[in-house]
């Protein structure tokens, strides 16, 4: 009676962490560059939050995002990346969580070791 529309699922391949693949390129110096300016606009007080977004799809937030986040850690800091993309995510591809269980918690994690 009423036809399906077809949706158009497009899948999503992991990033390239140019910060970590080739440590000497043109990239992965940009990356460290805005790593410093952002370190610069925030000499107040201690970065604890960033957030990378943008209007338009295929402009470079998970690239971007991703490889400040290997060159924050680099710097010794502790890094909580977020993936907020519900519809293309990519960061767990890139860092490789390929499997996620929302049921699993760490007493169940902790319990099945004792066994």
């Amino acid at each position: 009676m009423f036809k399906r529309k077809e949706q158009n699922i497009t899948t999503t391949a992991p990033i390239n962490l140019t910060t970590i693949n080739e440590p000497m390129s043109v990239i992965t110096e940009q990356i460290k560059t805005i790593r410093t300016n952002i370190n610069f606009a925030a000499t107040d007080h201690k970065l604890r939050t960033l957030m990378v977004t943008s209007a338009m799809l295929g402009e470079g937030k998970s690239t971007v995002s991703g490889n400040l986040a290997v060159e924050y850690a680099k710097e010794g800091m502790q890094v909580l990346l977020v993936d907020a993309d519900l519809r293309r995510p990519t960061i767990h591809k890139t860092f490789g969580h390929y499997k996620f269980n929302p049921t699993r918690t760490e007493k169940s994690h902790n319990s099945s070791k004792k066994g």
